[in-house]
């Protein structure tokens, strides 16, 4: 019984379980991925996944009594790499699956990219505030000034781009 009870504040125990926790989760998406054409596009989402899983076992196993301030800063970036990933396969499911797939549309790799930036710039500011619990007044004030400059900078180059996925989207044009 000691014997548990020093294991379960351990420090070393807990990286080990957690890298045994990441190193499973990888050989079962590798092995997933091998056996459905489906499921390739997404493993190195599942291992993102699997790796926010292994990150939290190291913080509520040992790390967060032993370094709390180091596993404030894992907590945060597990919970970016998670979102990340839930984030991608959601728009793989939605635009590959569903639209190319399912409704014979397109979906284009500049609205992932843009949608991805997007809601990863709102959440990485959120938890910035919740997690790391620093003051963002300063830096929302910073990024929207910014964004108004380089909108007001690019705007010829921002209407071609968003002209060009419109066509692409809609095919108003025909051979």
């Amino acid at each position: 019984m000691d014997l548990i009870k020093a294991l379960t504040g351990s420090l070393l125990w807990a990286t080990l379980f957690s890298i045994a926790l990441f190193i499973g989760g990888s050989i079962a998406t590798n092995f997933l991925a091998k056996k459905s054409i489906l499921l390739k596009p997404i493993a190195s989402g599942l291992k993102l996944i699997a790796l926010f899983v292994a990150i939290q076992a190291f913080i509520l196993l040992g790390a967060k009594e032993h370094f709390p301030r180091l596993a404030q800063y894992l907590n945060f970036w597990s919970w970016i790499i998670f979102c990340f990933a839930l984030l991608r396969l959601t728009l793989y499911m939605y635009g590959d699956l569903f639209v190319v797939r399912w409704k014979k549309g397109s979906f284009p790799a500049a609205f992932k990219n843009i949608i991805t930036a997007v809601v990863i710039s709102a959440l990485t500011i959120f938890l910035l505030k919740e997690i790391l619990e620093v003051n963002v007044t300063s830096l929302i004030a910073t990024t929207t000034v910014l964004t108004a400059t380089i909108g007001l900078a690019f705007q010829s180059t921002l209407a071609n781009m968003l002209a060009g996925l419109s066509i692409h989207l809609e095919k108003p044009l025909k051979q």
